[in-house]
């Protein structure tokens, strides 16, 4: 059975689209495979690192 950790969420507004809302970004870690989220307006996607990064830059998270 994994453990996953929770390690980071945020909330943020964007600021060039005020209909768009990244409510949270999150790298979940177990012992198999990495996982990082970006939810924006409450939906969650899977993201590569390189678009967490991104995501993460941006939006000073």
């Amino acid at each position: 059975m994994n453990s996953f950790t929770d390690i980071k969420g945020f909330k943020v507004i964007m600021q060039d689209d005020a209909d768009v809302e990244v409510d949270t970004i999150t790298d979940i870690v177990s012992e198999e495979i990495t996982d990082y989220m970006v939810y924006v307006n409450n939906k969650g996607y899977q993201a590569s690192k390189e678009v967490y990064d991104a995501v993460k830059k941006k939006y000073k998270l």
